[in-house]
C-alpha cells in the first residue's frame, strides 16, 4: 500500500463520498499512450506522496492523501510518475485545504492539524501520522 496525494477541487466532497469519478470500470485504467481518451478521465492517477513533483499541485488547489494499491508508471501526457489506483477501493482519506497560500489538514472538530507553505511539507507530516 502507498500513500498517495490526489490534487483536486473537491477535496471536501472526496472526504465524504469517495472518488464518485473517474474510470467505472477496473479494466478501463491508465491509458497513457497518445490520442486516447477517456470520457470519464481522472480519479485513476495519483502522486505518490513523497514524490518530488508533489509541490507542482498544478492539478488543483485543494487535495486529499489517501492509502491505495497500485502501480507506479511514467505518464505520457503529463510526463510525470504518478500511481495508477481505482477509486472505488480508496476507502480512508485526508482532505487538504488552502487557506491563504497556505496547504491546511484540519481534524474533525475543526481544529488544524498541521498547515505549511508547500505540499511536500504536508506529505512528510502526513507519512509520519497517517499510521494513527
Amino acid at each position: 500500500m502507498a500513500l498517495c496525494a490526489n490534487f483536486t477541487e473537491y477535496s471536501d466532497a472526496i472526504f465524504k463520498e469517495g472518488f464518485t469519478g473517474g474510470t467505472p470500470d477496473v479494466d478501463g485504467l491508465a491509458y497513457t499512450f497518445a490520442g486516447h481518451q477517456k470520457p470519464q478521465a481522472g480519479y485513476d492517477f495519483a502522486y505518490l506522496l513523497n514524490d518530488r513533483n508533489v509541490d507542482l499541485a498544478k492539478y488543483g488547489k485543494e487535495a486529499v492523501i489517501f492509502r491505495t494499491s497500485g502501480v507506479l508508471l511514467a505518464h505520457f501526457g503529463d510526463q510525470e510518475n504518478q500511481v495508477v489506483f481505482w477509486g472505488p477501493n480508496v476507502k480512508n482519506f485526508i482532505p487538504i485545504s488552502r487557506e491563504y497560500g497556505d496547504w491546511v489538514v484540519y481534524g474533525q472538530k475543526g481544529q488544524i492539524l498541521k498547515s505549511a507553505s508547500k505540499p511536500s511539507e504536508i506529505a512528510d507530516w502526513a507519512t509520519n501520522n497517517f499510521p494513527q
